[in-house]
C-alpha cells in the first residue's frame, strides 16, 4: 500500500471514530434511539469529507514547496537530506543565524551538531532542526514537534529546502 494511501486511511479513521463518539454521545444524552444505518452513513460522510479536504489542502501546501511534481517521500512529515560542502558547522551556524528566515529559529551548536525548534505558524505546531556534520557530508533533518503529527503542509520539506539552499549559496 502507497504510503499517501495509508495516511488517508488513517485520517479518515481518526475522523470517522472521532465524529463516532461524539454522535454517540449526543444520541445518549439526548436519549434518542440510533438508527444504525442513519449514524454509519453519517460517520462515512464526515469521514470521507473531512478527509478529502484535508488531503487537497495537503497536496497542494506540498506542491507549494515543490517546484516539480512532488513524490510521495515529499509528503512524509520528517524530511531529510545530504549535502556535500566545505563549510563548517560554525559557518553553517552563522548563515542560519544571519537569514532573514531562520534566524527566529532557536538554534543551539554543540561540537559538530546544530538543533533547534521553530516556531509556532498556522500550518504547523513547530518543527525540530538537526544539522549534522559528517566530515563534509552536511546531513539535514526538519520533524514536527508534535510526534503524533501525520500533516505539516509542507513545512518541514521546506525548512530541510531552505536550509539546503543557504548552504549551497555559500
Amino acid at each position: 500500500m502507497k504510503i499517501l494511501t495509508k495516511l488517508y486511511l488513517v485520517t479518515f479513521l481518526v475522523f470517522a471514530v472521532g465524529y463516532f463518539f461524539i454522535h454517540s454521545l449526543m444520541y445518549i444524552f439526548f436519549d434518542v434511539t440510533i438508527d444504525l444505518w442513519s449514524h454509519v452513513f453519517s460517520i462515512v460522510l464526515v469521514g470521507g469529507a473531512s478527509t478529502l479536504g484535508i488531503m487537497i489542502a495537503h497536496k497542494q501546501a506540498v506542491r507549494r514547496q515543490k517546484y516539480t511534481h512532488p513524490t510521495e517521500a515529499d509528503f512524509n512529515v520528517h524530511q531529510s537530506e545530504s549535502v556535500y560542502t566545505d563549510m563548517s558547522i560554525q559557518n553553517i551556524y552563522d548563515v542560519l543565524k544571519n537569514n532573514d528566515k531562520t534566524n527566529k529559529w532557536k538554534l543551539t551548536i554543540d561540537n559538530s551538531i546544530i538543533t533547534g525548534k521553530t516556531k509556532r505558524s498556522k500550518g504547523s505546531w513547530g518543527e525540530k532542526i538537526k544539522i549534522e556534520n559528517h566530515d563534509g557530508l552536511i546531513k539535514i533533518e526538519s520533524s514536527p514537534l508534535l510526534r503524533i503529527a501525520i500533516f505539516d503542509n509542507g513545512r518541514n520539506l521546506y525548512n530541510v529546502n531552505l536550509i539546503r539552499n543557504l548552504i549551497e549559496k555559500e
